[in-house]
């Protein structure tokens, strides 16, 4: 898909606007996949964690806490319905997201 005014900028804006959207682009194309397989509800381990250390859930409790948020993200994007178009322009949206 093409990004309108992309090819226009230098190639430090460039660079920065990927370098800040690669997580999110990671996290939504992780979350699109799961929904193609249709593992949602199937306990989908994004980021590979053991849920049942204790002490890995209490050093490092973002890490379920982020777990969490994607799951509810995967869930969201289940009830869109988007087609691969949509899919596109919404990683444009994301890549060329500034906030």
């Amino acid at each position: 898909m093409f990004i309108l005014g992309f090819n226009s900028m230098n190639f430090e804006d460039k660079t920065l606007l990927i370098h800040s959207s690669t997580h999110s682009v990671i996290l939504m194309c992780f979350c699109l996949q799961s929904l193609r397989l249709e593992l949602v509800n199937n306990n989908w381990n994004y980021l590979n964690i053991q849920s049942n250390s204790l002490y890995f859930q209490q050093r490092f409790s973002f890490f379920f806490e982020l777990n969490h948020l994607t799951y509810s993200f995967e869930n969201q994007l289940k009830i869109l319905k988007l087609d691969d178009k949509e899919i596109g322009l919404m990683l444009c949206l994301l890549i060329i997201s500034i906030g």
